[in-house]
């Protein structure tokens, strides 16, 4: 796992909220009295302050490609049942890709989602 993924997770687990306000780094604990900052974790994203910023940066591509995607399949959709097992293996990849932080990746396994939807919902069933 590398750095800014490492940070990212303990953020989390730590219960802290990181966001970017302009090119500064925001962190916010989400319940201060049972889980304060840990001081060695505030210091690590200030080493890491770059790779941290990168990765905001990235989710927030992201997370645009992700909604533009969801809005077209959306428009689209039939009203059809949605199997999870056959959707389960675009999901995984969404997922992955997300979490390694590939923006090919990503962008792949939204468009074969949507073509894999697209197919499915022609026939009315997914």
């Amino acid at each position: 796992m590398n750095q800014v993924r490492r940070i990212m997770d303990a953020l989390t687990a730590s219960l802290v909220r990181v966001e970017l306000d302009g090119e500064q780094l925001v962190l916010d604990p989400l319940f201060p009295e049972e889980h304060p900052m840990d001081a060695a974790l505030v210091e690590q994203v200030r080493e890491h302050k770059d790779i941290v910023v990168a990765r905001l940066r990235w989710e927030e591509e992201a997370d645009r490609l992700l909604l533009e995607a969801s809005h077209r399949l959306a428009a689209v959709y039939p009203g059809c049942p949605l199997e999870c097992d056959v959707w389960q293996p675009h999901e995984d990849a969404l997922q992955a890709a997300y979490h390694d932080g590939d923006l090919g990746a990503l962008t792949r396994a939204l468009a074969a989602r949507e073509v894999f939807a697209r197919k499915a919902f022609r026939k009315g069933a997914a």
